[in-house]
């Protein structure tokens, strides 16, 4: 069974290398322009692009999630992996190079990323 589903938060449908930018809009209900300018604010004021890890972690602790790092897990440890173990509840993968949304056992995506280990994942601190 295929845990990946396509989803492009991007208001103009586009693919272009904003995958930090659509998960966040997705996990957290808000329009990717506005996770985008606050992404900016973000690397304007820590003197980063918006899209490296400083900027976007910077954006998950603002906004209460938690950073978890992957220990103790085999190297080909992937996004298929954790959705199997994680099937309740919305996550932020990072990824080598790459971010997805994990919602309920599902990763949400413009690509099939499912192979792909997963280096540490935010969580949503209520």
């Amino acid at each position: 069974m295929s845990r990946y589903r396509f989803k492009n938060m991007n208001p103009e449908g586009k693919k272009v290398d904003d995958c930090t930018v659509r998960t966040l809009s997705l996990v957290s209900g808000l329009e990717w322009d506005r996770v985008y300018d606050d992404l900016c604010d973000i690397g304007k004021w820590l003197r980063v692009m918006p899209s490296t890890n400083e900027a976007w972690n910077s954006w998950l602790e603002l906004h209460h999630w938690k950073m978890h790092e992957v220990a103790g897990r085999p190297d080909d440890y992937n996004v298929n992996d954790f959705c199997v173990e994680h099937p309740r509840g919305a996550y932020v993968l990072g990824l080598r190079n790459h971010v997805v949304a994990v919602i309920d056992g599902h990763y949400y995506d413009t690509w099939d990323c499912g192979e792909r280990p997963v280096l540490f994942y935010w969580t949503l601190e209520v």
